[in-house]
């Protein structure tokens, strides 16, 4: 969900195909630059300092960024193979809307090694 409560900014959205990790999505926000103007004219209008406007988002694997809503920017379809060592939890909201971890994947330079229920507390 895109709202103030992600502390972020981003919000990424992964796959595991034949044991490898990939990032398929990626929402970003982006908001005004508030630092100032600089000496180097030139420096600025590159970096688009003075005038407000975020700096570009790059490319990614060949995906560009395409207006989400207000302040965000959202990559789909991206396919990128990462090298993430260490776990992820998979998460689901209950009920009450809160986010109850349901599963763990653990991932060695982006191989899957461990795929694991979490037990209830």
């Amino acid at each position: 969900m895109v709202c103030t409560s992600n502390g972020c900014g981003w919000l990424a959205g992964y796959e595991v195909q034949d044991g490898r990790l990939y990032l398929q999505n990626l929402l970003v926000g982006q908001r005004q630059r508030f630092r100032r103007a600089s000496s180097d004219p030139e420096l600025d209008a590159l970096l688009g300092v003075g005038d407000g406007t975020p700096a570009p988002l790059p490319v990614l694997n060949g995906v560009t960024p395409r207006p989400f809503a207000e302040g965000y920017l959202r990559y789909e379809g991206i396919g990128m193979r990462l090298d993430y060592s260490g776990r992820l939890t998979l998460g689901h909201a209950g009920p009450d809307e809160t986010c109850q971890p349901v599963f763990e994947l653990e991932f060695s330079e982006g191989v899957l090694q461990a795929a694991r229920p979490v037990e209830a507390p």
